[in-house]
């Protein structure tokens, strides 16, 4: 009973730290126990019932683990260490940067950020649209609505600040989608390996550039 449930948790911070937080939480007292093994010694001092109460509440916190593990698994895409091996260091440590720092969510909100200029020619066209309906209202029915919108790209542009930080952060946020979206489309098709490494080298070396074009503006 016990041996499975620590054998499952051998290697992993997240449930070794459920696990002794879960035996504080039942002994009522503290635990040194930094791995497994030292874990499995107090758990196994506790009396039969005690033993019992963790073995359960573990079960259901490695079960919650797993189910997490999958979702972002299936969400993220798996880059194992196979996959890593076939790039070259320089490139397995910007992936492995990226896989650690990036979630979906982010990426979308990279790329939100990145489509800003479309968006605020989205924007504007709405608001012109608006502005000549309250012009065609006023010369169909003697109305006196007035409006002059700002347009945003057009402050987007002028305003230094703004094209300033749009500009740094561009190369940096591009260089997290694209490589993201390369793992993902590699994840996909196993048979690219070698396609996938020189698409993450060339993406670096291009990024590189961009950095490099962008910092001596």
């Amino acid at each position: 009973m016990l041996g499975a449930i620590f054998s499952a948790i051998t290697g992993i911070p997240a449930l070794i730290q459920a696990g002794t937080d879960l035996y504080e939480t039942i002994a009522g007292k503290p635990t040194t126990a930094t791995t497994a093994e030292q874990l499995r010694v107090d758990v196994e001092s506790l009396p039969p019932e005690k033993q019992q109460a963790f073995a359960d509440a573990m079960r259901q916190r490695i079960e919650e683990y797993r189910a997490e593990t999958e979702r972002l698994r299936n969400e993220q895409g798996d880059v194992d260490a196979a996959t890593l091996a076939t790039l070259p260091p320089d490139a397995r440590v910007k992936v492995a940067i990226s896989r650690m720092t990036t979630r979906p969510w982010t990426v979308r909100m990279f790329v939100y950020f990145l489509l800003t200029p479309a968006f605020a020619i989205w924007a504007d066209g709405a608001m012109v649209m608006t502005q000549n309906l309250l012009l065609l209202c006023n010369a169909l029915f003697g109305s006196n609505f007035q409006w002059s919108p700002q347009l945003l790209l057009e402050k987007f542009i002028i305003n230094e600040n703004y094209r300033e930080v749009y500009v740094s952060a561009t190369p940096w946020l591009l260089a997290a989608v694209l490589t993201y979206m390369t793992l993902r489309s590699g994840e996909k098709n196993p048979a690219a390996g070698g396609g996938i490494t020189g698409a993450i080298s060339g993406l670096i070396s291009a990024i590189g550039s961009i950095k490099g074009a962008a910092s001596k503006r």
